[in-house]
């Protein structure tokens, strides 16, 4: 009502419940104090705390808060696996970039995916480099935001410029397992993905893609087009804009009468920005 900005009402549930469960431990001891001199009185008011003890300890104990310890078992092995192949493959220090792309921290559901599970290859993982984990408004979150923008061969070519080896996918952040973006990536780097034993992240390598790159500049125009790929015009949308909208290929905003638009070049040269505006 007053703004999105404000949350959390429900985490004062815990002193809520804290003062309710002081109130009836005060009214219970008051009522054995009083009917102490009767030993049957006593022993019913006994038992009465000891059943609400039992009934609070089967309320709070509900089957849907137990760890599925078998099931994380699984995925603990499929990511150590999944990793280790990955790292056998790869050379020390390389860089693999992780989709969907999430900020770090508190980053909202993505589909079925929740954003900390990328954190899970640091687990295993001993030499490889992971996307994840750039702090949020910081430039390495920033630039992850700006190459999320560009369609998939402008996406591409700005990962293999930026010295990215290969692409992880994580098919529970998409409506449709990932076989669109998958599909597409088998037909842009010409390659089939490494897929972990439980089916739930693919691994695309852009060793070939950045070959063919390398191909088309010398060194000097590679560093260029390389300064240019990680320096990126960067939008500060202001007051009148709305926050994110759609996904990554129907990304909007809304914005009222008035709206302010902030662009901000980090090189010494002008860059053309393209504006797409509906009325």
């Amino acid at each position: 009502l007053v703004s999105h900005w404000i949350r959390c009402y429900q985490r004062i549930v815990a002193y809520v419940q804290f003062f309710a469960y002081l109130a009836v431990a005060l009214l219970l001891n008051e009522l054995v104090q009083r009917y102490a001199p009767e030993s049957w009185r006593r022993r019913g008011l006994l038992l009465l705390c000891a059943g609400l003890t039992v009934l609070g300890v089967i309320d709070q104990t509900i089957p849907g808060f137990q760890y599925n310890y078998p099931k994380d078992q699984v995925t603990y092995r499929s990511d150590a696996e999944f990793v280790r192949s990955l790292e056998e493959s790869l050379p020390e220090g390389a860089m693999v970039f992780q989709l969907p792309i999430a900020s770090f921290p508190e980053s909202p559901i993505i589909h079925k995916f929740s954003p900390y599970c990328h954190l899970t290859n640091y687990l295993h993982s001993q030499h490889l480099r992971w996307s994840y984990g750039g702090m949020k408004g910081r430039f390495g979150d920033r630039w992850q935001q700006a190459v999320e923008q560009q369609e998939l061969p402008r996406m591409l070519r700005d990962l293999a410029l930026a010295g990215f080896s290969g692409i992880q996918i994580d098919r529970r952040g998409y409506p449709d397992s990932g076989v669109a973006i998958e599909g597409s990536l088998r037909e842009l780097l010409q390659s089939s993905p490494v897929i972990s034993s439980d089916q739930k992240k693919s691994y695309f390598s852009m060793a070939s893609l950045v070959a063919n790159l390398r191909g088309q500049y010398n060194p000097l125009e590679w560093e260029r087009e390389r300064a240019y790929t990680m320096n990126p015009v960067f939008v500060s949308w202001g007051e009148g804009f709305s926050f994110h909208e759609g996904d990554r290929l129907e990304y909007f905003r809304w914005c009222g009468h008035q709206g302010e638009l902030s662009l901000e070049n980090n090189t010494s040269e002008p860059r053309p920005v393209v504006l797409r505006l509906t009325h």
